[in-house]
């Protein structure tokens, strides 16, 4: 027998008994790397983790193992203390130098023990509080270097403790082997971070130029998404928490319920969830209380509570997302198809990530890095939809803008034939929304403007001279009353119509009549105006009432008109229609002066009593003086005294008397048209009989 031969079964009968208990052991040939641990290991779970290696590695402790299942060795999910065992063969005539990669980086504790074949052993142990930067191979998984002495087995246990899941991702490298697996993991996490980067970077660029919401929680939703992956692989235990290894136990829960209230707050702003899906809407909020408080319970309760809670509320979260986006894309929610997809391709990328790491696909580059691929391409398509749903409500609100603008010409345009005061006390949001009929009443003071003569003045004119006449004249006018808080409910002719409803009825009065004032000053400008062009001037009589009105629409479903009408319209019409008997420039009535605060505010004088055609009850009128001059003010204020001692005597049906006073005041005041015609009228109630019951009021059957 040849002495190579003679080797072989000596080792072979040595191993016999170890191999009954450790099957199928893994030969370390020459071509063959890097070695997948898991067909080749036993595993026994120490539920009280009282057992010590030597307990372990005994006869006895050879009974506890069993072996391990492929399809389980990387996702078995446990809370305690796991003990692995493999046996090594190296059956070359060189030395092996290898190192054992634990491939999860959220251990609390790891042990390795190796023995050779004469149970000669050694221990290492790795705590996971200990920093990266101090272990024996700076990684952010647990690394061992291995020495398999040239024909020789050796047995290595492994005890694996944590308060988490227990996946068992082990592997032994030849150092060149995982050299080479880092770089390119280098490139590929590079690659996966730098596009993540990239996301986040030009969205906010573009947040800080347009300030909507939907960026700030894409944003916050990728940062959150990269925090994840980060201390999932190890990354954030690396870099991030190098120094402060205790807090990788808080940020993959906190930043799982962060991430939880980020996404849905990017679906609700997406989606428009409180608009187009109102139940769902509240799920969204339900889980976002949930999340909120497990976020802030992540930072007191232990790691092995919370990561399975987050775990089960962002399951919830991915669920009704993609619920949502389904629902949605019923409903033609702007660019839902984008939302969907991207959802739709990184719940397919983490599900062939578990299904690859629990054994049930093959291992290749894209199962293994399915995840990344699944999140890079979803964050892509996600930001690519917000820019599309972006451009889609841009496009929307600029055809919005636009109908408003034609909607708004519209308007400007009813306007100047309808006041927006009408619309505005009708409610009406819009002239569409304006119907025949709609009227309710209100307290008013009226005024009411006309040019004296206009009629011989108009004859005196050609067609277009009269237009040109009348928007000159009216334009002048109106202003003095929008001042004052009026508006002008129809121009008819020459004669203006406007309405005064303030704050008060006090207010409206007194608004009023310092509009009629300014009106007056206005005109006096005009007439300059007119004497340089070599026009003649104009005069015109204004009349003001107060009282209850109807205001709404009158006349027919083709044809309709906003208008005031009631018996303080008519009123004021015949107010102003008496300032050419009386030779006033304004007259008010007495239920507007008893609107005012202070009757006084206005230099003023009673003129009459009497009642105006087609009305029965007499009304009190008064002259509003303030646009006299000041010479004729006072001539006014003192002939007064005589108007008031006659019309006592016309009341008391003493019409000598009363003839007698206004002639008197009629010969010291000769230009003082008022006394003229009271004059006139009491010489003909002399000649008349008037009724017992005659109240003193004359009747104007003039208009």
């Amino acid at each position: 027998m040849k002495p190579e031969l003679l080797r072989w079964a000596l080792l072979t009968l040595v191993m016999c008994p170890l191999l009954l208990f450790a099957r199928e052991p893994l030969v370390l040939d020459r071509t063959s790397g890097p070695y997948l641990l898991n067909s080749h290991i036993s595993i026994f779970k120490d539920s009280k983790g009282s057992l010590t290696i030597r307990e372990i590695a005994g006869a006895a402790g050879q009974q506890l193992f069993e072996r391990n299942s492929i399809r389980m060795a990387d996702s078995d999910m446990y809370s305690s203390v796991h003990w692995i065992k493999a046996e090594l063969i190296n059956p070359d005539s060189k030395d092996k130098e290898l190192i054992l990669e634990v491939g999860y980086p959220f251990y609390d504790q790891v042990e390795l023990y190796l023995f050779d074949a004469n149970g000669q052993g050694l221990s290492r142990k790795v705590n996971a509080n200990y920093p990266v930067y101090k272990r024996e191979l700076s990684s952010r998984h647990f690394l061992f270097r291995l020495d398999i002495p040239a024909r020789q087995y050796v047995t290595a246990y492994l005890r694996l403790k944590t308060k988490g899941f227990m996946p068992m991702p082990i592997r032994l490298w030849q150092p060149e082997q995982l050299l080479s697996k880092l770089n390119l993991e280098q490139y590929i996490y590079g690659l996966f971070y730098g596009v993540l980067a990239l996301l986040i970077t030009y969205n906010f660029l573009v947040l800080v130029n347009s300030w909507d919401k939907i960026y700030l929680y894409y944003i916050a939703s990728m940062a959150c998404l990269v925090a994840i992956i980060m201390s999932i692989d190890g990354f954030a235990f690396e870099f991030i928490w190098r120094y402060y290894p205790s807090l990788s136990d808080k940020s993959l829960p906190f930043f799982l319920f962060a991430g939880v209230i980020g996404f849905s707050l990017l679906g609700r702003r997406f989606l428009g969830t409180r608009r187009n899906t109102p139940i769902i809407d509240y799920v969204l909020i339900a889980i976002m209380s949930i999340a909120a408080t497990g976020a802030f319970l992540s930072l007191l309760l232990p790691y092995d509570i919370m990561v399975p809670f987050g775990m089960g509320i962002a399951f919830v979260c991915a669920v009704t997302s993609l619920i949502t986006g389904a629902v949605s894309l019923n409903r033609a929610v702007f660019s839902v198809q984008y939302y969907l997809m991207s959802w739709m391709l990184l719940v397919l990328g983490i599900f062939y990530f578990v299904l690859q790491e629990m054994g049930f696909i093959p291992s290749n580059f894209y199962t293994e890095y399915s995840a990344y691929i699944g999140a890079s391409f979803g964050g892509m398509i996600m930001s690519l939809g917000i820019a599309d749903r972006m451009r889609m409500l841009e496009r929307e609100n600029l055809l919005a803008q636009s109908v408003m603008e034609t909607r708004q010409k519209f308007s400007n345009t009813f306007e100047k034939f309808v006041p927006k005061q009408f619309i505005s006390r009708k409610k009406a949001h819009d002239f569409e929304e304006i119907s025949l009929g709609n009227f309710d009443s209100g307290n008013i003071t009226i005024l009411f403007s006309d040019v004296r003569a206009f009629t011989e003045l108009s004859e005196l004119m050609t067609p277009d001279e009269v237009f040109r006449f009348l928007n000159s004249y009216l334009s002048r006018m109106e202003p003095p009353i929008q001042k004052h808080g009026g508006f002008v409910d129809k121009f008819i002719g020459d004669a203006i119509m406007a309405l005064f409803e303030l704050d008060s009825e006090r207010k409206s009065a007194h608004s009023a009549i310092l509009a009629a004032i300014d009106m007056q000053r206005a005109l006096v400008l005009y007439n300059k105006h007119r004497r340089k062009v070599s026009y003649p001037p104009i005069q015109t009589g204004i009349g003001i009432h107060s009282g209850e009105v109807m205001i709404g629409t009158v006349g027919s479903a083709e044809r309709m008109d906003f208008t005031a009408i009631g018996n303080a319209v008519n009123i004021s019409s015949r107010l102003e229609g008496l300032t050419k008997y009386y030779g006033a420039r304004i007259i008010v009535s007495r239920d507007t002066m008893d609107l005012l605060e202070d009757r006084d505010i206005f230099k003023h004088r009673i003129l009459d009593w009497l009642r105006v055609k087609g009305k029965k009850e007499p009304v009190e009128i008064y002259e509003i003086l303030e646009n006299d001059p000041v010479k004729v003010q006072e001539a006014k204020i003192k002939a007064e005294t005589y108007i008031a001692h006659g019309l006592s005597y016309r009341h008391q049906k003493d019409f000598e008397s009363a003839v007698k006073w206004f002639k008197k005041g009629a010969l010291m005041f000769p230009k003082d048209q008022a006394l003229k015609f009271h004059y006139q009228t009491c010489a003909r109630l002399l000649s008349k009989k008037v009724a017992r019951n005659w109240d003193g009021a004359i009747d104007m059957d003039q208009k």
